[in-house]
Formats: structure tokens, sequence, C-alpha cells
């Protein structure tokens, strides 16, 4: 496959491709399929303490930031400034998007060095076996 490159170059090449696709995987399972999760700061209590509310989102996969289940009720004076979820879930579709291409950049590299060694290492077998016969 890669006579030309050296055993510690191949064991390199095919370590570093594992990495990648282990990271993608723990990106994937670990964190893509799972809901995702927002803190929105709906106030100022009457203590004068900053308060939030935990709200549970779809995963970054499903079309909807929300499902249309109510929101945590919190106390009057208190409100939601900002749609919960919705910025999460686009901030998240992002992440992973470049999560995808980083992969992508990477894998795309570590096949085009593979493919410069094989044709590298075609064109000295070429030289070699001319060198032979003429």
């Amino acid at each position: 496959m890669l006579a030309g490159v050296s055993d510690k170059a191949r064991r390199l090449l095919f370590s570093t491709a594992g990495v990648v696709v282990a990271w993608f995987l723990c990106v994937l399972f670990f964190w893509a399929l799972r809901p995702l999760h927002d803190v929105v700061p709906v106030g100022i209590s009457a203590d004068g303490v900053h308060v939030s509310q935990s709200v549970t989102c779809n995963t970054l996969f499903q079309g909807s930031a929300r499902d249309n289940t109510p929101l945590p009720t919190i106390v009057k004076p208190l409100a939601y400034p900002r749609q919960p979820c919705e910025l999460v879930h686009t901030q998240a579709q992002q992440v992973f998007v470049v999560d995808v291409l980083g992969a992508l950049l990477v894998l795309g590299g570590l096949a085009f060095v593979v493919v410069r060694a094989r044709r590298l290492d075609d064109r000295s077998s070429v030289q070699a076996a001319s060198a032979a016969v003429g």
C-alpha cells in the first residue's frame, strides 16, 4: 500500500486517522445526539440575586429548538427575556458543522498524503524498471 513510506510514518498516518474518527464519534454520540440545555437569565429576585432558569432543549438534529411543551414556570415579576433554546440550538448546529468540516479536512489531508506517497512510489518503481531495462 505505502511501500515507500516508513513504518513510523505509516503508523502516524493511521493513528492520526483513528484519532480523528474517534474524536468525531465522541462528538456525535456524547454531545450531538443528546438533548441540549439552555440556562436563561430571568431577572433579579426581591433579594437582589440574579435568577436563571434551566430549560431542556431538543438535540441539534431535530428541526425545532424545543418541543411544544410548556416552559418551566417562574414567579411573576420574573420573565423570559428571550425565547429559550433558539440561540443554543443554532450555535450547536454551527459548531457541529465546524466539527464535520474539520474532520473532513484532516481526513482529506491524510488521503492526499497517502495518494501522493503512492504516486511517488509508482514513479520510483517505473524509473527503477526502466533503468534496469536500459
